[in-house]
């Protein structure tokens, strides 16, 4: 990494958290001086509620940033988690995180509230399906690209991310 005074200061911005996995942004956020930007309902840890220990600045929904030229607008996605957040940049690549996984959506993180967080992701994938059709979706957990487009074409109608991953170029 290039001494703190060579880098122009950036927000850090994570589009969800969970449990089984670290993020490392709030150590990346402190070693670029940046800020950590984070959607507060995943602050809060769903198992035992509490709260986070860690500064960070509310990342919500339809925020919009400017990186450089780039123009960033972050999407409240919730369902895989609730805080879950998707970066659409310059109107046109949606980076859909964990909502999109390469092959199928995710699912709600955890066992005890799928039934009740899979409305959320149900409705957060109509609205990604509601984007522009020019709209070049980025799903998570890329796999090979014939594997990608085999698996999408093979997919069902009824699986609501085919249609968006067969729209993925490889």
């Amino acid at each position: 990494m290039p001494p703190r005074e060579a880098c122009e200061s950036r927000p850090l911005l994570d589009t969800h958290l969970q449990a089984d996995h670290l993020s490392g942004g709030v150590a990346l956020s402190k070693a670029a001086g940046a800020d950590y930007w984070l959607h507060p309902y995943d602050s809060i840890h769903p198992d035992d509620l509490l709260p986070a220990t860690f500064p960070f600045r509310y990342l919500q929904g339809d925020m919009s940033f400017t990186l450089g030229e780039v123009r960033v607008r972050m999407l409240h996605l919730p369902g895989h988690t609730l805080g879950m957040t998707n970066p659409l940049v310059d109107g046109r690549y949606l980076v859909t995180g964990d909502t999109l996984l390469s092959a199928r959506s995710a699912a709600p993180t955890w066992v005890a509230v799928q039934k009740t967080w899979a409305p959320l992701l149900y409705h957060s994938l109509q609205r990604v399906l509601a984007l522009p059709e020019n709209t070049i979706v980025l799903p998570a957990h890329l796999v090979t690209c014939t594997r990608r487009m085999s698996r999408a074409a093979t997919a069902p109608p009824s699986v609501p991310c085919a249609a968006a991953t067969r729209a993925c170029s490889c």
